[in-house]
């Protein structure tokens, strides 16, 4: 009676399975050509169907898809739904490089909705995890980014520093389709710290080579033009050339509405009158740009009506006042960013050794810890812990019911010389509560108690021997068979096998709890690729 339901069922979840696979080969397919084609890739992904994307993984890739074409397709996206989608899951369960791209176009959002701090802090975000799996080309894409998002902030140094830093990734890391776009970008940085002549060679650098990209050619030809007009001996006659140039041969490349307020100021003050007319007429009359103020006093002062020059000149300065105003309330990113990267890498190794002295009289240090920190931080509940402490190892030694729970007793019996310090940590706070230098003396203990611990090789030794009796050799079998791991990969292991949560490992091998799980993941990881012969009992504990 139960057979057609039960064959029902089976075919649905077959069906269903295909489903997955078939979206996922097609996610693929397209993530391999995103780079070069990304109006095709943008065409596919808006044709697939949402309700195709039945599992999470599938529909935060195609939100990681689709927030990356869109700004290769040069959209504006003001909306991080795309971003935040692909970010809650691949930061919770990788890959490393999807959250990396996640957080980079969630800065891309901020980017576009003039949030620069918030940005900033992103683009450092993502910038920090691609150097640390290697994706050198986001990594470049990201301290570009921070580049551009200081120039708004009217920061020409920091914008000046992330561009240099770009371009030195680019070059070492042969990151040849980039060379000339970050040439360019060093030219325009020259004109902002008023390097006129620094910039000047960058972009006729960029004009004369033969095989230059005709979109990155249309963009040095205007930024040379703008030079024209902002060095101290401006040339109106070759901007209006320039302009041109990079507007009838290479349709604009490059140029924004000031560059078109520039290039009619230059044809005014060139003595091509009509054809300023000509040009500010097609621009939006709505456009309230803040350079244009600045271009129409400067043609005021040339016509020398100091009047109309005084009007244009207070309202460029409300305005530019006003953008000022708003980069310096931004400026806050500059901490910010100190905070996660910091521009003097001893402030990030100090502000690290803060956050790791303040994580560890928190957090617990494994099982002892767990007292230790109550300790401190729950004055009034010290001995209610104790007594749930007792009750806890009391049950993993009475508990034998399967393997694991007789390795976790092994382990115990293993510290129990461990467990009865904390008693003794207790009457010792207990006794000097009074004291102001009470935490001190705790966490003094503490860190002598885990330093102990963590340095303590028989003991180690010791639980891989256990694991081996009553896991059919899976220490020895895992060093025999995956050689190439390294010593904090075995001990990593061991205690994954034993059972111990992520903050306990994280203080007896001295690595950050988020860094738990992504070494754990590459353990996984390596393991899958190469196969060994007992690789699902390797997998199964992790």
């Amino acid at each position: 009676m139960k057979t057609p339901s039960i064959i029902l069922l089976s075919t649905l979840l077959v069906l269903l399975s295909c489903t997955n696979l078939e979206i996922n080969r097609k996610l693929n397919d397209v993530e391999s050509y995103i780079q070069e084609r990304p109006d095709s890739a943008l065409l596919v992904l808006e044709k697939i169907d949402g309700s195709s994307l039945k599992n999470n993984r599938n529909r935060a890739h195609h939100a990681l898809l689709h927030a990356m074409a869109l700004d290769k397709n040069y959209i504006n996206v003001t909306d991080d739904s795309l971003a935040r989608t692909a970010l809650n899951h691949f930061e919770k369960w990788g890959p490393a490089k999807y959250k990396a791209r996640a957080l980079f176009y969630l800065g891309v959002y901020y980017y576009n909705t003039n949030a620069y701090n918030d940005a900033i802090v992103q683009f450092t975000e993502s910038e920090d995890l691609c150097r640390e799996i290697g994706d050198m080309l986001y990594c470049y894409l990201s301290i570009s980014n921070q580049a551009d998002t200081y120039n708004k902030m009217y920061n020409d140094e920091e914008e000046y520093r992330c561009v240099c830093e770009a371009k030195d990734i680019v070059y070492k890391h042969q990151l040849t389709k980039y060379t000339d776009f970050v040439d360019l970008r060093l030219g325009q940085a020259y004109i902002n710290r008023k390097e006129y002549s620094k910039a000047s060679d960058i972009f006729n650098q960029i004009i004369n080579k033969s095989d230059c990209d005709s979109l990155i050619l249309g963009h040095a030809i205007s930024s040379l033009a703008f030079l024209e007009l902002t060095k101290d001996d401006i040339n109106p006659r070759q901007a209006a050339e320039l302009y041109s140039i990079a507007y009838y041969d290479f349709n604009g490349a490059g140029m924004k509405i000031n560059d078109y307020w520039a290039w009619a100021a230059s044809l005014y003050l060139s003595g091509k009158i009509n054809d300023y007319y000509e040009i500010t007429e097609s621009l939006n009359s709505e456009s309230d740009n803040c350079h244009m103020y600045y271009w129409k006093y400067l043609i005021s002062r040339h016509e020398e009506d100091y009047i109309e020059a005084l009007k244009y000149l207070e309202i460029y300065g409300e305005k530019s006042n006003n953008e000022a105003t708003y980069a310096l309330q931004q400026s806050l990113a500059l901490s910010q960013r100190n905070y996660y990267e910091g521009t003097a890498r001893e402030m990030k190794q100090k502000a690290l050794n803060r956050l790791y002295l303040i994580i560890i009289s928190i957090l617990s240090c494994g099982l002892i810890l767990i007292i230790a920190c109550s300790i401190i931080r729950k004055l009034k509940n010290e001995r209610i812990k104790l007594i749930q402490f007792a009750e806890q190892i009391s049950k993993l030694v009475t508990e034998e019911q399967n393997e694991n729970n007789k390795i976790r007793k092994k382990y115990i019996e293993l510290y129990q010389s461990k467990f009865n310090i904390v008693r003794k940590l207790c009457d010792h706070y207990f006794a000097s509560q009074n004291r102001i230098d009470a935490e001190k003396i705790i966490y003094k203990k503490v860190s002598e108690l885990i330093n102990g611990i963590r340095n303590d090789e028989h003991n180690k030794s010791k639980i891989e021997k256990m694991l081996n009796q009553d896991l059919d050799g899976i220490m020895m079998n895992l060093r025999a068979e995956m050689p190439k791991l390294k010593e904090i990969d075995y001990s990593l292991f061991a205690y994954i096998v034993i059972g111990l949560d992520a903050i306990t490992i994280s203080q007896l091998i001295e690595m950050t709890e988020s860094n738990i799980y992504a070494h754990k993941r590459r353990i996984r990881i390596k393991i899958q690729e190469k196969h060994p012969a007992h690789e699902e009992q390797f997998l199964a504990f992790l």
